[in-house]
């Protein structure tokens, strides 16, 4: 947040003070009815989208106004009693004004944040904890290695489905699960990632006992780790083929 935005926002929620004062000390007819929608907005305006925002605080604004129009024509209220009329009308609309800009900016920011953050894990090519490949780094380099299978490069797609276990224990089998795949292919050659109860990699420049190889060495080294009658997952294997698309992986939850 720069010096003058900081400034700007800082001037704005005090002229919303300001602002909420008058409305809690003027002593209008319509008093408590200033009071509700200020109520009701402060609850309401945070939990709207950002898009819906503005919407609101014009229907807002000329629902109420409309509301005191009719009003004051139906009564026959004089000159007096119509200036309180708008007075009251004012003081609700710069209140919601001021909120509506408040709101806006706070919610563009978390927006922003959320943004970055999402843009910065897919510019982040391994997982802090396991080093795998996040499957965005995992999909780039697939595409490279499938321009290679074209080419009558050979390489294979693994898939592990981790079986369903106990919540507790589940995210760290699969994170064991993780670190033993990485350990069991050959570093700077072959890709793993992993998704939620997925792991994925792709062997390259092997054929189908290469594979095999690589599971068994996962088998041995997972019966090592674990005290499981059964493996904790399921093993599939295809050949890679440069017409397979595998952004699939990105789409599925971590």
């Amino acid at each position: 947040m720069g010096m003058r935005n900081s400034l700007t926002l800082t001037v704005v929620l005090m002229l919303l003070l300001v602002n909420g004062w008058f409305i809690s000390i003027q002593k209008t007819e319509f008093y408590y009815i200033d009071i509700m929608i200020v109520l009701a907005s402060l609850i309401v305006m945070p939990l709207l989208r950002t898009r819906m925002l503005f919407l609101y605080v014009v229907t807002a604004i000329l629902g109420y106004g409309a509301f005191l129009t009719a009003y004051a024509f139906y009564h026959f209220d004089h000159f007096n009693v119509q200036v309180d009329y708008i007075r009251s009308h004012l003081l609700v609309t710069s209140f919601l004004l001021l909120f509506w800009i408040v709101v806006h900016y706070v919610k563009t920011i978390h927006e922003e944040n959320v943004r970055l953050k999402e843009q910065l894990a897919l510019l982040e090519r391994q997982d802090k904890t396991t080093k795998v490949l996040t499957p965005h780094e995992f999909v780039y380099q697939a595409n490279w290695v499938k321009s290679f299978v074209r080419r009558r490069s050979q390489a294979w797609f693994v898939q592990l489905k981790v079986a369903s276990l106990n919540q507790r224990i589940q995210p760290n089998v699969q994170e064991y699960l993780e670190m033993i795949v990485l350990s069991s292919i050959r570093d700077k050659y072959d890709l793993v990632t992993a998704t939620k109860n997925r792991i994925f990699f792709i062997l390259n420049e092997t054929d189908e006992e290469g594979v095999k190889i690589v599971l068994d060495r996962i088998e041995a080294k997972t019966r090592e780790k674990f005290n499981f009658v059964h493996l904790p997952y399921e093993a599939t294997y295809k050949p890679l083929r440069g017409e397979d698309d595998l952004s699939f992986i990105e789409e599925q939850p971590v």
